[in-house]
């Protein structure tokens, strides 16, 4: 019994250990090739022209312009800035570090949904690595980036939280403080907080265990609400008259960005829908910036998923909706709950303009969907012709995800169907 006790510490001290290097080294592999080029455009890209006068104002100290999003966002761009300058570098730094924190936390949530399998989470980092919607948001000044590298933590905790056999609070703490962070970078992060809420909260009253709903009610909902507020208090102290109270930040200033969210309502040429972004229908370009002296190169950004995951992917959901009813597994349950609640809860949101970069989360969840069936598949070549078809995609796009300089007219080359223009 002593030497069954004595050597399993080591071992599981080994998985920690080589989680913990796995997720260094991607983080430091996404991060270089993340940066590359980061400079162009040269301008300012889409919304940034919101987000970067917004950081700009946070360093100043001045009233805020961007109130009706929270400000957690909007700060950490101003770090990059503070740190680099008023130019595009400074402008996209941390959002290339929440790309790399996005992609190791996709490590960690493949890890734990498939059971500690670390040959899932590469195989998921392999394919999400080329998904050209994590690739284009990590290299611009955008809430979403933000949002979304602290939303896939929070689900990478919640999958232990949910576990009904392994349950410890920690996990649900852990979970419900980085979601916390993402409501306080974006608003839609509310969805996946009721979402799993409704599950910690349903199998505690399964379990009638008395101390999970305690947990629950203090670190899912207590816990992120304190998170979340937390992150307005640097508000008391910009320069305004009257100064802004606490009071005014938990209660007034909360409805004036409802009603700035209601008010969006003017037409744009990008605009879509949820059903296009489902079958890449209507993607979305950030930038088109003529170059030269007679205009004869462009650099371009497009967000436009990659074809191999975002229709391979919605076949692999297909899939799943079958094998969860033979299988009821709780990975093939949570892929499907994750990705059809962040896809059609934009039916209830009431947003009467919408763009592609809404799919962003639920488009990270297909990656989830493939890799279940090239696990499932138990061969090698599986995992790496999916891998090769996804960079054989990325590749080909690579020009107009990156900015690079292209003849003014061949942009057109890459422009599959009209309503990509």
């Amino acid at each position: 019994m002593e030497m069954t006790s004595t050597t399993s510490v080591p071992s599981d001290f080994q998985r920690h250990r080589t989680v913990l290097y796995d997720s260094l080294a991607i983080f430091v592999a996404a991060f270089g090739f993340f940066l590359f080029n980061i400079k162009f455009p040269g301008t300012k890209n889409f919304d940034e022209f919101h987000y970067i006068p917004s950081a700009l104002q946070w360093i100043q100290g001045i009233e805020n312009q961007n109130w009706e999003h929270p400000p957690f966002a909007k700060i950490l761009i101003s770090l990059g800035v503070r740190w680099f300058g008023d130019e595009p570098f400074g402008w996209r730094f941390m959002s290339v570090v929440f790309g790399a924190f996005t992609l190791v936390g996709m490590y960690r949530l493949a890890y734990a949904l498939f059971g500690n399998d670390r040959r899932a989470a590469w195989v998921c980092v392999s394919l999400t690595m080329f998904n050209q919607l994590l690739y284009v948001q990590a290299r611009i000044a955008m809430l979403d980036t933000f949002m979304m590298g602290f939303l896939v933590w929070s689900l990478y905790y919640f999958v232990y939280a949910i576990d009904p056999l392994g349950f410890d609070p920690r996990w649900v703490r852990r979970a419900g403080v980085f979601m916390g962070l993402a409501v306080a970078c974006k608003w839609f992060s509310l969805v996946p907080w009721v979402m799993c809420g409704v599950l910690l909260l349903a199998q505690s009253i399964r379990l009638k265990s008395r101390g999970r709903f305690l947990d629950v009610l203090i670190y899912w909902i207590a816990l992120p609400m304190v998170v979340y507020y937390l992150t307005f208090m640097p508000y008391l102290y910009i320069k305004r008259e009257p100064a802004y109270t606490v009071w005014e930040l938990l209660t007034d200033f909360q409805t004036r960005m409802l009603d700035g969210q209601k008010r969006v309502v003017n037409s744009h040429p990008y605009m879509s829908t949820f059903t296009d972004w489902i079958i890449m229908k209507r993607p979305i370009w950030y930038a088109f910036d003529k170059e030269g002296p007679q205009d004869e190169y462009v650099r371009g950004v497009i967000l436009l998923g990659n074809p191999a995951i975002m229709w391979g992917g919605l076949v692999a959901i297909i899939g799943l909706v079958a094998a969860f009813f033979w299988e009821r597994s709780k990975a093939t349950f949570l892929i499907l709950y994750f990705y059809f609640g962040f896809a059609l809860c934009w039916i209830a949101i009431p947003r009467k303009v919408a763009f592609y970069y809404y799919y962003y989360p639920a488009g990270m969840m297909l990656s989830l969907a493939l890799t279940y069936w090239i696990i499932k598949s138990k061969r090698d070549w599986v995992a790496f012709l999916a891998f090769g078809v996804a960079f054989g995609f990325f590749f080909y796009f690579f020009p107009i995800l990156a900015a690079l300089p292209i003849p003014s007219s061949s942009f057109t080359k890459w422009m599959w169907f009209n309503t990509w223009i």
